[in-house]
């Protein structure tokens, strides 16, 4: 089974649909900052015009996953957050399904993946309270609380990562920055102890082992770099 894992989507469903359309994978994997902005049918970007950058707004794409493909996506910091709670469903587009924190997926060939997305906006300061940006999108104690599951977990899917990755952000990652998402992925690491480790959240490719755990952070659609990859 052809199986692909990808960073942050941001709503940039063209470039997800073009990917899927050109490479054909039965099962795609996202590590949040998926773009689950319902509220939102433009979203704005920026270009340049007589030498000046300026702000427009677009319709907003969808995805359209062919038939033969499944996604599955854990949510990030920029998300809407309200929106996700009030789901009725967790396929929210065809073949397209959020996984909430915790939640488990069975792979074709037998490894169990736990998905667990949630970090903080370092950009909170520039976002709106209710808009976009929401307390809930860092993982909280409940959060972790609320797991029961105590089986083998082989994979494991988040949007930002455990403290024990060495990703080279140290300093960013402090004071006003400090993330209580990653102190608790760390439990997430030592309790279920899996071996392989996908995220996206940082927007620059990177791997690393830490205890047995191989893992892989991407970039965004936007950042230019290595974004998607075969999963191994």
């Amino acid at each position: 089974m052809k199986m692909m894992v990808t960073g942050d989507v941001h709503g940039d469903f063209g470039e997800l649909n073009a990917l899927v359309n050109k490479k054909r994978p039965e099962l795609v994997l996202c590590c949040g900052d998926f773009g689950y902005w319902p509220r939102e049918p433009k979203y704005v970007y920026r270009t340049w015009q007589y030498g000046y950058q300026i702000e427009k707004k677009k319709d907003r794409p969808v995805p359209k996953i062919p038939e033969g493909c499944l996604v599955f996506w854990c949510d990030g910091n920029h998300e809407d957050h309200q929106e996700l709670g009030l789901r009725t469903t967790d396929e929210l587009w065809p073949r397209v399904h959020y996984m909430p924190r915790g939640s488990l997926l069975d792979l074709p060939d037998g490894r169990r993946v736990m998905f667990f997305g949630g970090a903080m906006s370092m950009d909170r300061g520039t976002r709106m309270l209710g808009k976009d940006w929401f307390p809930e999108e860092s993982i909280s104690d409940a959060d972790i609380r609320s797991l029961s599951y105590e089986g083998e977990v082989d994979m494991v899917v988040s949007h930002t990562c455990p403290r024990e990755f060495d990703i080279g952000v140290v300093g960013k990652d402090e004071g006003y920055y400090r993330d209580c998402s990653r102190t608790a992925l760390s439990w997430v690491l030592h309790h279920y102890r899996p071996k392989r480790w996908y995220f996206g959240h940082w927007h620059h490719y990177i791997e690393g082992e830490y205890l047995g755990c191989r893992w892989t952070g991407f970039d965004h659609t936007f950042g230019g770099g290595r974004w998607w990859d075969w999963m191994d």
